[in-house]
């Protein structure tokens, strides 16, 4: 009776029980089968009579069934009466599906087996899932192009990728286990950004960015922008940190501050620069037409005094010419060229009398550069007399110079392609760190006589004609000045000897200028050499004067335009109209400073001639006879 009371109790419980159970006698024959495993597999008593039935439809495959078949004759032989046995198989359903199955297997005193089957398909997968997911985490994490740093809410460091070792230098066991606030790598002073950063993360927020300077391993600075996030790890609290690194887009930055820096000058250069060119034009002028009423063999007092007012008129345009590279417009006029000479003669020139000695390293086959060799000559004077003052007690300055090609990961602000490189390297003081980024600043300067224009000058000049100029410097040590330009392929045509004597010829020029006194000068210095003048004071009168010539039979034989007119009609658009006009005009431009685009390139707009206010009356002679071009032109005694 109480036997039978048991049975009705294990029927009941496992009638209800939300696992399989099943109970298979010595024989190998089920003797029971509850609900819930018909629901699991959907086999019936009658299709499943035996073990051996089981096994041929839970296990199609043979070779599946003969491991399950091995591995469960191995478990009766080594496991006795009443041990749990516990096994997870794949067995395949009535219906076909696929289920895992784990199984809870006991053999009882009369060696009846006691079989329980739990469905854990769901949570399998899911923690295959979850494995998966944290593998392509370790991955990412390991993996990504931005620097991962793990950490607790209070600092202690977890984990880092190997770009945060790159970033660093230092392997992250050595980093693991300290706080970060002790980290070798962060900046003393901005320590104190860190505690706010991981008040706010522990508030459940993203924190950042913020920009922070980090020290690495061996003395190196790198930007960092840094962003860090709550993350929930196997239910822990954690922050994760990304540093990205900024130091090339910092340099960029810089760089444009700089740009924007020389842009706020270039209007109140450009309009200095004219006005004052104009006055040193016709002073200039003038001193150049007087020279030539002189006998220069006699060597007169008054013939030598016009001479060094001449001089003096030169150096002050040159002055203007430092000015003019800060306004946007006024690009370099540039020619194919060897700087090997450039550099050659800007030494010796710059170090004249000096107690230090230039070592030059220029070695043949350097690629040309396109360049406006008066204006890279005063970048190198420049750079040469900065390095000369440097160095007080004398020393040496190594200027060498080095064909490279640059590509699309340097870091430097240039286009990929072939470059130039020259280097002035002193054995000076050096500059101090704190001045480094300020050198190029307009008017910044640490000399008591110093204008602050010489580097922010060399600078801009650099910069238009494509290039780019850096500085490495090390206080006690010596400062390098790396200048890089862009090669050309075109060919360098050989200059030749100029006399400082004008050029004779004959012919009809109109000259158009809004200054009286530059129309009268000019006028005056070409019929001193032969020439034929008329006058206009802007583009509506040289056309007309140029169309009564034309249509009268006494054409002009070339005109000199001046590019800026305030109020009227300026060279650009005389240009045009007198090339509808005559498609054959032979036309000079003249400018104290417009349009650098005009200028560098003004055989675009249609001039055949360039002359750059102030002129002497030599510079004018040969640009007119080479626009002329006529070959009985003879030099004036």
């Amino acid at each position: 009776m109480a036997l039978q009371q048991e049975k009705q109790k294990f029927q009941a419980l496992a009638e209800q029980s939300p696992l399989g159970i099943s109970l298979i006698d010595k024989r190998g024959v089920y003797q029971y089968f509850n609900p819930k495993f018909i629901e699991l597999f959907g086999y019936t008593p009658d299709e499943i009579p035996t073990g051996r039935d089981w096994f041929a439809k839970a296990y199609p495959d043979p070779v599946y069934r003969q491991q399950v078949i091995s591995t469960w004759i191995n478990d009766l032989k080594n496991f006795g009466r009443g041990k749990c046995r516990r096994r997870t198989f794949t067995v395949t359903c009535k219906d076909g599906s696929q289920k895992i199955i784990h199984f809870r297997a006991v053999t009882l005193e009369n060696l009846d087996e006691f079989i329980i089957y739990e469905d854990i398909t769901e949570r399998t997968q899911a923690e295959e899932a979850l494995k998966e997911s944290e593998e392509r985490f370790k991955l990412l994490f390991e993996y990504a192009p931005d620097a991962y740093f793990l950490h607790d809410l209070t600092g202690n460091l977890i984990n880092g990728n190997q770009t945060a070792e790159k970033l660093g230098g230092y392997r992250r066991q050595e980093l693991i286990g300290k706080n970060i606030m002790d980290l070798p790598l962060l900046d003393p002073q901005q320590r104190s950004l860190i505690p706010g950063l991981l008040a706010q993360v522990a508030q459940g927020q993203t924190a950042g960015p913020i920009e922070l300077t980090l020290s690495q391993r061996y003395g190196s600075k790198v930007n960092v922008e840094i962003r860090s996030y709550p993350v929930n790890f196997r239910g822990q609290p954690l922050v994760l940190g990304i540093a990205r690194d900024i130091t090339a887009r910092k340099k960029m930055e810089e760089e444009l501050i700089k740009a924007s820096k020389l842009e706020s000058l270039s209007i109140l250069a450009g309009g200095i620069a004219h006005d004052f060119n104009n006055l040193l034009h016709g002073i200039l002028g003038n001193l150049s037409l007087a020279r030539t009423m002189l006998n220069p063999i006699s060597r007169d007092e008054l013939f030598k005094r016009l001479s060094a007012a001449e001089s003096a008129c030169l150096r002050a345009s040159e002055l203007t010419q430092q000015l003019l590279t800060f306004a946007k417009g006024s690009l370099p006029v540039r020619k194919p060229t060897l700087i090997s000479e450039l550099i050659k003669d800007g030494v010796n020139f710059a170090l004249i009398g000096s107690m230090v000695r230039g070592e030059l390293d220029l070695p043949d086959h350097l690629w040309p550069v396109e360049v406006d060799a008066g204006q890279l000559s005063q970048v190198l004077n420049n750079l040469l007399i900065n390095a000369e003052q440097a160095m007080p007690q004398g020393g040496i300055i190594k200027v060498t110079a080095q064909n490279i090609t640059i590509d699309d990961k340097s870091t430097l602000p240039l286009r990929a392609g072939k470059y130039v490189k020259i280097s002035i390297i002193d054995q000076g003081t050096g500059i101090p760190k704190e001045h480094l980024s300020m050198i190029f600043d307009p008017y910044f300067t640490t000399k008591q006589q110093g204008s602050g224009l010489g580097l922010a000058t060399s600078y801009a000049v650099i910069r238009n004609h494509g290039g780019y100029i850096a500085v490495d410097s090390q206080v006690g040590v010596g400062t390098s000045f790396h200048i890089f330009l862009p090669a050309s392929k075109k060919k360098v045509i050989d200059a030749t000897e100029v006399t400082d004597r004008p050029v004779a010829g004959q012919g009809r020029i109109l000259v158009m200028d809004d200054e009286a006194i530059i129309r009268e000068l000019v006028a005056k210095m070409l019929e001193r050499i032969g020439y034929e003048v008329e006058c206009a004071r802007d583009g509506a009168e040289a056309l007309k004067l140029y169309a009564q010539a034309k249509n009268t039979g006494q054409p002009f034989n070339a005109v000199i335009l001046d590019l800026t007119i305030p109020g009227g009609m300026g060279g650009k658009e005389a240009i045009k109209r007198l090339l509808q006009l005559d498609p054959q005009v032979k036309a000079i431009v003249s400018s104290g400073y417009a349009d650098g685009t005009t200028v560098a390139n003004y055989k675009e707009y249609g001039f055949q001639g360039i002359i750059p206010k102030p002129y002497r009356l030599a510079e004018l002679s040969r640009v007119l006879h080479g626009v002329i071009n006529r070959p009985d032109c003879q030099e004036l005694a």
